[in-house]
């Protein structure tokens, strides 16, 4: 793409190491947040919970906050570079966790209610851990 089109200023960006930077470390902090989060909640949902209302309302927004960006950056990702988006096996891998983290945050809880399928969520947190050991590794 061209550097005066919207995709070639967006190719630019989506190529810049600082770029790359900053998203490798918000998929640390997510994780960092996402592990604290599991040790603060109890395994069986039926259990007491023993966040407070704020506490898991911050849990909540950062998960909504990290959502939105990572899914934000797949899209870009994809109008970039097109099909050859899907010549990469990571690109696949980080584009199954935000597709299985957008439909836990925002179609599984509706349909589900407050009461999430818990193997599906552990699944998705797992592979999340997975994909920032691998950026923590490329950092």
């Amino acid at each position: 793409p061209g550097a005066t089109t919207i995709r070639g200023r967006l190719d630019r960006l989506l190529k810049n190491t600082l770029f790359d930077l900053s998203i490798g470390c918000l998929i640390v902090v997510n994780t960092i947040l996402m592990l604290l989060q599991l040790e603060l909640e109890p395994p069986d949902p039926s259990l007491t919970v023993i966040l407070e209302d704020n506490q898991h309302q911050v849990f909540e927004w950062c998960g909504h906050f990290f959502n939105v960006v990572f899914f934000a950056e797949l899209v870009l990702r994809v109008y970039v570079k097109r099909l050859a988006f899907f010549c990469s096996p990571f690109n696949w891998v980080d584009m199954v966790i935000v597709l299985a983290t957008t439909v836990d945050a925002y179609v599984l809880s509706q349909v589900s209610g407050n009461r999430q399928n818990i193997s599906f969520m552990r699944m998705v947190r797992f592979v999340r851990v997975v994909r920032a050991l691998r950026v923590i590794r490329t950092m």
